[in-house]
C-alpha cells in the first residue's frame, strides 16, 4: 500500500493507529512517501507540519519501522520527497540540465557578435557559423568560430552571404521538486550526473536509511521520473562515465 505522509505532519498515536489497521485489514506492507502539507501549522490546535529529515521526522520514521517489524509488515521507503528527485541539498551546477541552442542573426559586414548572457550554471559549449538565416541554414557547412573572448565571438571579414551564428550552451531547465514536503523543496537534480546522484544519497538517502537501524526496508522506492525537458548532462566534466566529446 502507498502510504503518503502530508507535511509531514505525522505522530506516534496516528502511526500506530494506521499500521495496526494495515495489519487487520490483510495488508502485508507499505511504501512511505512523504508529500505536500493539507494545512498550515497551527500552534491554537497544536497542529504542526515537521521538516523532512529533521529528528522529529526520523524519530516518526523510526517508530513506524519498529512498529511494521513488530507485526510483520514489510516497509519500503521513497528516496526523497515528491518527484522527480531533488531538493534544498541540489546546487544549481547539479540541477537538471538541458541544451540551450540560441541562433543570431549576423549582418554582412558584422566582425564581432555580442553572445547570449551565461548565468549561474550554465557554461559555453561552442559557436557555429553557418550559412543562411535562423529559419533555414545550411549546418552541414558549418564553420566553428574558435575566436570567443570576453563574452563575445569574432567572425571572418570576408563573409559575403547572410550567416547565422548557433550558440550552444550547457543549461538548466530550473524544473524545481513537484509535490514535495515541507523543508524538501528545491531543483531536480540531474540524473545523468555521477557527482549529483552521489550527493543526493549521501544528503538523503543516507539520512532515511539510519533510521532503519537493524531492520532495513525491503525496498527503496523511486516515485514517478518526471525530469521534462532534461536532454543533457551540463557537468559532464564531472561525472562517472569521464569527459565526453561535444
Amino acid at each position: 500500500m502507498r502510504w503518503w505522509w502530508f507535511g509531514p505532519s505525522v505522530n506516534e498515536p496516528e502511526i500506530d493507529r494506521e499500521v495496526e489497521l494495515m495489519k487487520q485489514a490483510g495488508i502485508g506492507g507499505f511504501e512511505v512517501q512523504t508529500v505536500y502539507p493539507l494545512a498550515l501549522d497551527d500552534p491554537d490546535r497544536g497542529f504542526k507540519n515537521y521538516s523532512f529529515l529533521s529528528d522529529r521526522f526520523i524519530e516518526a520514521l523510526h517508530f513506524t519501522s519498529v512498529k511494521a517489524h513488530e507485526l510483520g509488515l514489510r516497509m519500503d521507503i521513497t528516496l526523497g520527497s515528491g518527484w522527480p528527485y531533488g531538493g534544498p541539498a541540489i546546487p544549481i551546477t547539479q540541477a537538471a540540465g538541458k541544451l540551450r541552442v540560441e541562433r543570431i542573426t549576423v549582418r554582412l559586414g558584422t566582425v564581432r557578435v555580442p553572445l547570449p548572457y551565461i548565468t549561474l550554471g550554465e557554461r559555453l559549449l561552442a559557436v557555429f557559423l553557418v550559412k543562411g538565416d535562423a529559419k533555414n541554414f545550411e549546418a552541414e557547412e558549418a564553420l566553428e568560430v574558435s575566436d570567443v573572448r570576453n563574452g563575445t565571438a569574432w567572425l571572418p571579414a570576408d563573409l559575403q552571404t547572410p550567416h547565422v551564428l548557433l550558440v550552444f550552451i550547457a543549461s538548466r531547465t530550473g524544473q524545481a521538486v513537484k509535490r514535495s514536503a515541507v523543508g524538501a523543496e528545491g531543483l531536480v537534480l540531474d540524473h545523468y550526473d555521477g557527482v549529483a546522484i552521489r550527493n543526493y544519497l549521501a544528503s538523503v538517502g543516507e539520512r532515511l536509511l539510519q533510521t532503519f537501524g537493524s531492520n532495513p526496508p525491503r525496498a527503496v522506492f523511486g516515485d514517478s521520473l518526471e525530469v521534462y525537458d532534461s536532454d543533457w548532462m551540463a557537468s559532464w566534466k564531472n561525472s562517472a562515465i569521464g569527459e565526453a566529446t561535444i
